[in-house]
């Protein structure tokens, strides 16, 4: 039955990519950034696994060469090859962990660099670039419902994909009782997805008025709101304020349908699953509460409600663990402090009680790092797993603790590969941000440059409260920046100059 579901979702993707003349790229673009990373074969246990989407890649390589092979050209920019040297150059000092490293160069060159260059290479027009971006969206509207069947039926159609088990088969904890929609990643990392392509469906919805587009925009959303990922949520209702500050009614025109598709889909499925209702309740409540765990007290004291202040909640704690201390530690345990807020349901789930908590406290893991010397380079790939990554809880035992846990992707960026990678990534994410802005159109429209501007500061948002560093549809995103570059070059050298009379 799931195998018969998936071909009803897929084989119409299938079918309008196979009409294409450029059938491998759009093919490309539809599916490796949704298909799981379960979805492969293992070859052997020291080289990376043989996924469905390294596939799609080695069929793009095919026809990419081919092409280069009859116009001998090739380019690659010097933005991102002084990102990749850099990257390439700790990968290669990080080889003293061991050879995990290996495998993190694999992934530099083969599916993020030769990605990005074949892509930009393989892009020729307006027509095939935003013919890329909506075959993106429908292998995410593909995804959504799988990830809203999950929640509301808890039935997993994704599972009929994964042919081997890894670290991403880990699945979170229900909340409120209800399967937190997973997409074919996890959780929280199917969460950042929904919020980082709510913003790329939103550009082609704004500037075609599609029923399509609308639809997307709708399953899409109601997939993140399956998720109850509050980190995504609040990263994108951040970026979605920023861009209504700029385009106001005209943007709330635009979404309105979708709006109306979205609401209209939500109360069809609370019939279904009537535990929905109050997931998205106490979901909501909880995020509110991340919002006045972080913010100071003056500022509560003039904007929030007097009954959310008068309703003080306690953080979680470790009761096993709240009696231990460690005369080494760098600090002393501290009482747990109270924070106003609202009263959660008592089968919320996990970290229902000041969550920005953990998030914060797994920043201490750089404190490690800068003591015992690591800072520059890091731990190498996998320091997770191989244990070389420490958090100080100091409400709880007061004292370093080996992690088996990392959701925050800046910290997850810094263990791997350093300071020096962490300043490589930000200064690609700031080359590709001064450049939007300075080539953006100054009219009342929403252009591709208008875009990266609100799609950076949303993935580095991702980044801060959750991780989601190195999803295939982030480097994706990046192909497409280059390739509209590529093709506002074009543009501009076509232009015959203005003659003045």
């Amino acid at each position: 039955m799931k195998i018969i579901i998936l071909c009803a979702l897929f084989a119409p993707i299938i079918y309008l990519a196979l009409r294409q003349k450029k059938w491998y790229l759009y093919l490309l673009f539809a599916f490796i950034g949704i298909l799981p990373e379960q979805f492969s074969v293992r070859l052997h246990a020291s080289i990376p696994l043989l996924s469905a989407s390294r596939i799609l890649i080695l069929i793009l390589v095919g026809f990419w060469l081919w092409d280069k092979w009859k116009t001998k050209k090739f380019q690659c920019p010097k933005s991102l090859l002084l990102f990749f040297t850099v990257n390439l150059i700790v990968s290669l000092v990080n080889l003293r962990y061991g050879t995990d490293d290996i495998k993190r160069i694999f992934l530099l060159i083969f599916e993020r660099a030769l990605l990005v260059v074949m892509l930009m290479d393989m892009i020729h027009d307006r027509e095939e670039f935003h013919r890329c971006i909506d075959f993106a969206i429908m292998g995410c509207a593909a995804v959504a419902v799988i990830g809203i069947v999950q929640t509301v039926f808890d039935y997993d159609i994704s599972s009929a994909l994964h042919l081997t088990e890894t670290i991403s088969s880990i699945q979170l904890s229900q909340r409120m009782g209800l399967t937190r929609a997973f997409g074919t990643y996890n959780a929280i990392s199917y969460g950042c997805y929904c919020a980082f392509m709510a913003m790329l469906i939103l550009y082609r919805l704004y500037n075609t008025k599609s029923i399509w587009h609308s639809i997307a925009f709708a399953l899409n959303f109601v997939a993140l709101i399956c998720t109850f990922t509050r980190s995504a949520w609040l990263c994108l209702a951040a970026v979605a304020f920023i861009a209504l500050l700029f385009y106001r009614l005209k943007l709330v025109r635009r979404i309105l349908p979708s709006g109306a598709i979205a609401l209209a889909l939500l109360v069809l499925l609370c019939c279904f699953q009537p535990k929905l209702y109050s997931a998205f309740v106490e979901t909501g409540k909880s995020s509110i509460n991340t919002i006045l765990g972080v913010v100071p007290d003056s500022v509560i004291s003039m904007f929030v409600p007097e009954e959310i202040q008068t309703s003080t909640l306690p953080v979680e704690t470790d009761p096993t663990q709240t009696d231990q201390t460690d005369t080494t530690s760098p600090e002393p345990t501290k009482p747990s402090p109270h924070r106003p807020g609202f009263e959660l349901d008592e089968d919320f789930g996990m970290n229902a009680k000041d969550p920005a908590y953990s998030r914060n406290a797994q920043w201490t893991a750089v404190r490690y790092m800068a003591e015992e010397g690591q800072l520059l380079f890091g731990y190498g790939y996998n320091a997770l797993i191989r244990g070389k990554i420490h958090f100080f809880f100091d409400r709880w035992a007061a004292k370093w603790e080996p992690t088996t846990f990392l959701d925050v992707g800046l910290v997850a960026l810094i263990a791997e590969s350093g300071l020096i990678g962490l300043i490589s990534y930000l200064g690609l994410l700031g080359y590709l941000l001064v450049y939007a802005f300075r080539k953006r159109s100054r009219e009342d429209k929403f252009d591709f440059y208008h875009l990266v501007l609100l799609m950076i500061p949303l993935y580095l948002l991702l980044n801060y409260l959750a991780s989601f560093p190195n999803a295939s549809v982030v480097w994706l995103f990046f192909a497409l920046f280059y390739a509209y570059k590529n093709l506002e070059k074009k543009k501009a050298l076509s232009t015959p100059p203005v003659q003045e009379n």
